[in-house]
């Protein structure tokens, strides 16, 4: 029985470590064959790992990523307490400074979930533990832009994308166009593009030591809070704040910078009146799809 317990904790292990070595959500087969299983075996590990919530199913693709969880577990301690501690205090300090919301996002499936917040301005909008649309967010968008095309599509593969307002992104080719604005500036931004037609936020990417987006962290606030116009104040912070992040997750260095990233102050002087989007119809919602950042 030890031994047969022993393998089966083995095998878990394997496909842990096979999702973290990856950015890229994986089919059965392609994990079957990772860690040299047979399908049948590797599918009854997933699925204790998804009901434990180590492992994310994206149904339409049915394919398979780590969650927040999983990483929080399989990491090194020094992550760990990254995470847990320094996270925390770069947060607390950017909010202290910015006096707006800070939230932290990790992606799972389409959706990014906010696995830590800090100052929450607003009584009533705490997001704790909360999931919102990638497309419709700016802490969903810095999570997937730095994704490859052919994976986007993958990801929205069978996958219809709420439109909660005019300047909700509503296909993909509209979001693969916004993710290349994305990647060119270094940082989301989204106005509107929610349920609370006035909330904006900007955020940016936390990379990990392979180079891979592991969290972003978002400003959330309103367009009257937060007008274009202090774009070049705030972005310079949530940057250090990002690469802050970024070293505690393994990235070194003091030339490193997230690939496509510009002047983030001159960008941001410039960028005040995104392009108009094509009119649509807003699509009622469930009350319970939560809102954008």
């Amino acid at each position: 029985m030890a031994v047969y317990q022993n393998r089966s904790v083995g095998r878990v292990l394997s496909i842990l470590e096979l999702l973290g070595n990856t950015s890229k959500a994986l089919t059965l087969t392609e994990i079957a064959r990772g860690v040299k299983l047979d399908a049948s075996t590797a599918y009854r590990a997933l699925r204790a790992l998804c009901e434990r919530g180590f492992v994310y199913r994206i149904e339409a693709t049915r394919r398979y990523v780590l969650s927040y969880n999983a990483f929080r577990l399989g990491s090194p301690d020094r992550v760990v307490q990254g995470i847990n501690n320094r996270a925390r205090m770069i947060m607390v300090r950017l909010a202290k400074d910015l006096n707006e919301t800070i939230r932290l996002a990790v992606l799972e499936g389409a959706e990014a979930r906010f696995c830590a917040e800090a100052g929450v301005a607003r009584p009533g909008l705490r997001m704790l533990g909360a999931m919102v649309d990638a497309h419709a967010s700016a802490a969903g968008k810095a999570l997937i832009a730095w994704r490859s095309r052919a994976e986007i599509e993958l990801l929205y593969r069978g996958r219809s994308m709420h439109v909660y307002s005019e300047r909700t992104l509503r296909n993909v080719p509209m979001l693969l166009a916004e993710l290349a604005e994305v990647r060119a500036r270094g940082w989301a931004v989204s106005e509107g593009e929610g349920l609370r037609p006035d909330d904006r936020g900007l955020a940016a990417p936390c990379f990990d030591s392979n180079g891979h987006v592991r969290f972003s962290i978002a400003i959330a606030s309103t367009r009257k809070r937060l007008p274009p116009s202090r774009d070049k104040s705030c972005l310079p912070k949530l940057f250090a704040a990002t690469r802050e992040m970024s070293d505690a997750l393994g990235l070194l260095g003091p030339d490193w910078a997230p690939p496509g990233a510009t002047d983030y102050s001159e960008v941001a002087a410039s960028y005040y009146n995104p392009p108009a989007r094509e009119p649509v119809e807003p699509r009622r919602q469930p009350a319970d799809v939560h809102a954008e950042t």
